[in-house]
């Protein structure tokens, strides 16, 4: 059989990896994993998923940037040791880390609100939040936030924010005023926590869900037109004057 040597060369140029170079977004975040301890190399294709018995990052990329990030770290052995030098990929818009001691002291990064086109934001059991409002860049594109275990006040200057679920934590207390900061929040999911007395929402709202908490007045402050959907199964406050008070509303579509 006579074979055709300059077909043969094309077709094994057509089988090469899409980045037989790593890109320099994977040099970027592969030089920020060795300066925290990470077994992972500069020179590695990140796009795709990597796994070791301590972590597991997916990575996908699109036209040579890494689009998403999705991270979970199963050890306390490995966390962020310097935050602040996280790369500032260019077009990065969901990042997701699950890791109960993923940041140093537990606290929340600045830094992730430093990227530039960063728009879905699921830090799961990250304790602490940044102390103060000047702490966080308010232009920061963030839309959607998810994971925290703590109500995050000090996240109330976004001004792209516009989801945020902190459900299934079992958080205690009581919601302050200062939720009515939000002010381009349209929805908000707090379900199975353990929230009580007065419920206090943002007036931009359209969405609410706070199933299994156990709030018993809704607040006179509240001015909520927008409200479209109230999922409130079980909750203590569910009268007939809190029905009579939501179906009134204008936009109500579903509660």
């Amino acid at each position: 059989m006579k074979i055709n040597i300059k077909t043969l060369l094309i077709a094994s140029i057509y089988v090469l990896p899409a980045f037989s170079d790593p890109i320099q977004d994977c040099k970027d975040f592969g030089k920020f994993l060795q300066r925290s301890g990470f077994t992972y190399t500069s020179s590695q294709d990140c796009c795709d998923i990597i796994e070791t018995n301590q972590y597991q990052f997916n990575i996908t990329c699109t036209d040579s940037h890494i689009k998403t990030i999705d991270l979970e770290i199963y050890t306390k052995q490995y966390f962020f040791s310097d935050t602040g030098s996280f790369p500032l990929l260019s077009e990065l818009t969901e990042l997701k880390i699950d890791g109960e001691t993923a940041f140093p002291n537990g606290i929340l990064p600045k830094r992730f609100f430093e990227l530039p086109k960063l728009k879905k934001l699921n830090l799961y059991k990250t304790p602490k939040m940044p102390e103060k409002t000047s702490d966080i860049n308010s232009s920061s594109p963030v839309e959607e936030i998810n994971g925290l275990v703590k109500f995050p006040y000090v996240l109330k200057t976004l001004k792209n924010l516009k989801t945020l679920s902190i459900k299934n934590n079992q958080i205690k207390g009581n919601l302050t005023s200062e939720i009515k900061e939000f002010k381009s929040l349209k929805q908000l999911y707090i379900q199975n926590n353990l929230f009580e007395g007065e419920l206090i929402i943002p007036d931009s709202l359209t969405d609410l869900n706070i199933v299994g908490n156990k709030f018993t007045t809704y607040s006179t402050s509240n001015k909520n037109t927008a409200l479209q959907e109230v999922v409130a199964n079980g909750v203590p406050l569910i009268d007939n004057t809190f029905i009579n008070k939501l179906s009134g509303l204008s936009n109500m579509k579903k509660m």
